[in-house]
């Protein structure tokens, strides 16, 4: 049981840094400015966004999905152990 409750500790701790990865190139991103006045011209218009951001997105509810997944394993799992232990103690 130990070593599928590392396995499920590990998932989720790859899992986080996946998201917390897409997170920080999202943040990292440079976008163009949105103008406040639609008469006025056109700002300058900085290079394209250096990030993909649909690709990060999805990268994000993925890895938000498996963390979620991973920890209602792990859960589950401690559960079982500790009724296990109650078991073996009666």
């Amino acid at each position: 049981m130990t070593v599928s409750i590392d396995a499920l500790v590990a998932s989720a701790a790859r899992a986080r840094v996946t998201f917390d990865a897409a997170a920080r190139r999202l943040a990292d991103a440079t976008y163009a400015p949105v103008a406040a006045d639609p008469t006025a011209p056109p700002a300058r218009q900085p290079a394209a966004p250096d990030v993909d951001v649909s690709d990060q997105m999805v990268a994000m509810m993925l890895a938000s999905g498996v963390h979620h997944a991973t920890l209602a394993a792990l859960r589950s799992a401690m559960a079982s152990y500790k009724a296990t232990l109650e078991l073996v103690r009666e």
